[in-house]
C-alpha cells in the first residue's frame, strides 16, 4: 500500500468536517438611514466613547408593544454619531434572549455598526438616527459603544445600577 493511498480516508474525512459558519457582520446604519443633522447633542444626551451620543441616565424610555421574545417592547429614541465616524454597538453576549438593537431602520440585533455622514453633508457635526432598543421586559440594558466604553439606557424602568 503506497503512503498516498493510505492517506486518502484521512484527507476525505478531513474535508467533510463541519465548519463553523462565519460570523455575520453587524447590519450597518449610514447616511442614506439619517433623519436630521445636528450641531451638538441636546443636553439631556451624553457623549459616549468620543463619536456616539445617548440619552443620558435619568432618562427612562417609555415601552410600547413590538413583537415576541426578546423584540417585544420597544423603546425608541435617536442615536447621535459623529460626522465621518464610524462605531458599532453591541449587547453582551448574556442578554441574547433579553434585548436588541436598533437604528436607520436595521433589523434588531445583538450588535450593529453606525456611520456619521461625511462631514459638511448636513447643518451639523451629528447625524440623527431614528431607533432604540427592543426588550423581552422593562430593563436597564447596558449598550457597548465601540471597545472601550459601555452605556446603560432604560427600557421601561430606571436604571439605579451605578453608573447607570
Amino acid at each position: 500500500m503506497s503512503i498516498g493511498r493510505s492517506l486518502a480516508p484521512l484527507l476525505l474525512l478531513a474535508g467533510c468536517a463541519a465548519e463553523e459558519p462565519a460570523p455575520r457582520p453587524a447590519p450597518t446604519a449610514s447616511c442614506p438611514a439619517v433623519i436630521d443633522h445636528v450641531a451638538e447633542p441636546p443636553a439631556s444626551y451624553r457623549v459616549i466613547g468620543g463619536n456616539v451620543a445617548l440619552p443620558g441616565p435619568g432618562t427612562v424610555h417609555r415601552t410600547n408593544e413590538s413583537g415576541s421574545g426578546p423584540t417585544r417592547l420597544f423603546a425608541k429614541f435617536g442615536l447621535l454619531v459623529r460626522a465621518g465616524t464610524t462605531t458599532e454597538l453591541s449587547l453582551p453576549p448574556e442578554w441574547g434572549e433579553r434585548a436588541r438593537l436598533g437604528w436607520g431602520q436595521q433589523e434588531p440585533a445583538m450588535a450593529q455598526t453606525v456611520s456619521g455622514c461625511p462631514p459638511g453633508w448636513g447643518d451639523g457635526e451629528w447625524s440623527v438616527f431614528a431607533g432604540g432598543l427592543y426588550v423581552a421586559e422593562p430593563d436597564c440594558v447596558p449598550i457597548r459603544v465601540g471597545p472601550d466604553a459601555t452605556a446603560e439606557l432604560s427600557a421601561g424602568t430606571p436604571c439605579s445600577r451605578p453608573g447607570g
